[in-house]
């Protein structure tokens, strides 16, 4: 699911980002991760891609569109790994059914409860990012976005 944020100063930028991960190795396994960034105004950006070095360089001129720019990475961060967590857990929760050795179950069940508090942490700095733009965001870990 891709979730957006706008960050403003005297600059306006919108971040989003979505995944798929963990999806158990290289891309041919179908992971995909997408980071968009979009100049809403006055943002003084420049992007280059070097397709033979496979090298994106992104320019920002300006003190707002530095801290708007980290503020945007901070979201990404925050936000791939929040679904990155809910994904993996979400395929634990569907193959514990299916597993049949009682200790792989156990540590399966241990691995649960590692990310319930990862997801906690991480939910509580992205709201944290998010309060001034977001206030009423609520997330779960259990439950549909």
């Amino acid at each position: 699911m891709k979730r957006e944020l706008e960050i403003s100063s005297c600059n306006i930028l919108k971040v989003g980002v979505e995944t798929n991960t963990p999806m158990g190795g290289d891309s041919g396994h179908g992971g995909r991760t997408i980071l968009t960034l979009e100049n809403l105004a006055s943002t003084d950006i420049e992007c280059e891609w070097n397709n033979e070095a496979k090298k994106l360089e992104i320019q920002l001129g300006g003190d707002t569109e530095c801290e708007t720019f980290r503020d945007c990475l901070k979201f990404a961060y925050l936000e791939l790994s929040r679904q990155n967590i809910k994904n993996e857990y979400n395929q634990i929760i569907d193959s514990l059914s299916s597993i049949d050795n009682e200790e792989f179950r156990q540590k399966q069940k241990q691995r649960l409860k590692e990310l319930e508090a990862e997801f906690e942490t991480v939910v509580r700095d992205l709201q944290k990012l998010e309060a001034a733009y977001n206030p009423d965001n609520r997330w779960t870990i259990y439950g549909n976005e």
